[in-house]
């Protein structure tokens, strides 16, 4: 990742899906939608078990607006260079896979060099 925070790089992901929507450009757009849903998925936090009672409330359970929320995990830059490059990977996998001379070997081409950017 360049010098820039986390959340300076996602705001600067969702600005370039927002140029590259209404640019109409649908291979960024999918790039880029697919990296910030990686991202995204990356700061959920994992379901813990619940631990059921005799009564019909759950142990330990809160109750009231907001009972379902969670602080999301904060991630490093390390961690998000991570993400990028396991991104990167799976698209390379995929182009080889297919042939890097098919029309859809190309679009992956283009969503690497994309995604490559955000890369430190």
């Amino acid at each position: 990742m360049n010098t820039q925070t986390v959340d300076e790089l996602t705001a600067q992901i969702k600005d370039d899906l927002r140029v590259a929507m209404k640019a109409r450009k649908p291979v960024e757009v999918s790039a880029l939608r697919s990296l910030l849903a990686r991202i995204s998925n990356a700061e959920a936090v994992q379901p813990t078990q619940a631990i059921a009672s005799d009564d019909a409330a759950i142990a330990g359970a809160h109750l009231g607006v907001g009972s379902t929320e969670t602080a999301r995990r904060t991630l490093t830059p390390a961690d998000v260079d991570k993400l990028i490059a396991d991104e990167i990977k799976e698209l390379q996998e995929a182009m080889q896979s297919v042939g890097e001379d098919s029309g859809y070997g190309q679009e992956l081409s283009q969503k690497i060099t994309l995604i490559s950017k955000y890369t430190g």
